[in-house]
């Protein structure tokens, strides 16, 4: 989903109708079509195991392992996405401003990569990189803390 803020899909379902799980949603400062630097998308991280709550299975390198490439389903164009880095980040990490152009979400990676809780398999040249998705969720083991995987888009075609 892609609202007109961050706060409606928050709690609410594609109906608009109150849930609080809500939706998974992007964030609505992004261009549509994955054409920014960073494209974040935002789901709880239910108890329940639904929504984002898997994420935080990805400070185990075993689950990473099993788990390298995610799919990621748009109305317009469907993506691989290929996994490339998770870590803990504040509230008010960079991320979240979102990045003006390419070099400055790939000085911003290259920043974070050590603290990546895997070795990815795949590596990616993080110089070459145009635009990533971000997957953001609550860390509820930390204070005021989210966990995000960034991942390589790949068009499928």
């Amino acid at each position: 989903m892609h609202g007109e803020d961050n706060d409606l899909y928050l709690h609410h379902l594609v109906n608009k109708e109150y849930n609080f799980a809500g939706c998974i949603f992007e964030d609505y400062r992004n261009t549509r079509g994955q054409k920014d630097p960073a494209t974040i998308l935002y789901g709880h991280h239910m108890k329940d195991g639904s929504m984002f709550a898997m994420l935080h299975k990805y400070t185990e390198q075993e689950y990473y392992d099993e788990h390298p490439t995610m799919w990621y389903l748009t109305p317009t164009q469907n993506y691989r996405l290929d996994i490339i880095m998770g870590y803990v980040a504040g509230e008010k990490d960079p991320v979240y401003a979102l990045f003006q152009t390419p070099q400055e979400m790939r000085e911003y990676l290259h920043g974070v990569e050590e603290k990546s809780t895997f070795e990815p398999d795949k590596k990616y040249d993080l110089d070459t990189l145009n635009n990533v998705i971000v997957l953001s969720t609550c860390a509820y083991e930390f204070q005021n803390a989210r966990y995000l995987l960034v991942a390589v888009p790949i068009p499928i075609h």
